[in-house]
C-alpha cells in the first residue's frame, strides 16, 4: 500500500497530497497538530520559530498502524525558515520505518527553492537511522498562504512516476 503523509498550513502540500493521491493512488494521511498554529501573522511567526528550532508537536491521531502497513510512504512537507514544521519533525520522530521506501517532497514559496537541499539531507538521515530508504525526492514552489499551490499548478510541478 502507498501511504501519503502531508503536513499542510497554507494548502499548498494538500493540493501536492491530493494530487498524487489521484496520479498514484493510496491512502492519504494529514498530520494534524492537537494545538495547531493559528492562522494570524503571530501564529506564522510562532511556526517559523518552531522549525528553526527544530521543534517536534503533539500529533491529534495516532498514525502507527498507517505506517506499518505502508510499502511505500510519500512524506510531503513544507519548508519553514529552512526546516521541516514540527508535525514532520514528530513523525520522522515516531514512525517505525525500518525497511520502508520514502520518496521526499518539499514545498516551499521561495521560487530558487532555497535550502531544500538542506532539508532534504536531514529528512534522508532522519530515514536512514530508523532503517528506511531514500527512493526519490523533489522540490517544487508552493503557493503562499493567500494563495496556495492549486491542483494544476500541481500537476504542472510533481514528477514522482
Amino acid at each position: 500500500m502507498k501511504l501519503i503523509v502531508y503536513y499542510s498550513y497554507t494548502g499548498s502540500c494538500n493540493a501536492a497530497a491530493e494530487y498524487l493521491q489521484e496520479k498514484l493512488g493510496g491512502e492519504l494521511l494529514s498530520l494534524k497538530e492537537e494545538k495547531p498554529f493559528a492562522k494570524n501573522i503571530f501564529g506564522y511567526f510562532q511556526a517559523l520559530f518552531a522549525a528553526f528550532s527544530n521543534k517536534s508537536s503533539n500529533l491529534a491521531e495516532d498514525f502507527s498502524s498507517k505506517v506499518a502497513s505502508a510499502e511505500l510512504i510519500y512524506l510531503i512537507t513544507p519548508i519553514w525558515a529552512g526546516a521541516t514544521p514540527p508535525a514532520i519533525n514528530t513523525f520522522l520522530q515516531l514512525a517505525e520505518l525500518e525497511g520502508k521506501k520514502v520518496n521526499v517532497l518539499t514545498v516551499q514559496g521561495n521560487a530558487k527553492l532555497a535550502g531544500s537541499e538542506k532539508v532534504f539531507y536531514s529528512i534522508k538521515e532522519r530515514v536512514e537511522n530508523k532503517g528506511g530508504t531514500i527512493d526519490e525526492a523533489q522540490s517544487i514552489q508552493g503557493g503562499t498562504k493567500r494563495k496556495p499551490l492549486s491542483a494544476e499548478q500541481a500537476a504542472e510541478r510533481i514528477l514522482f512516476k
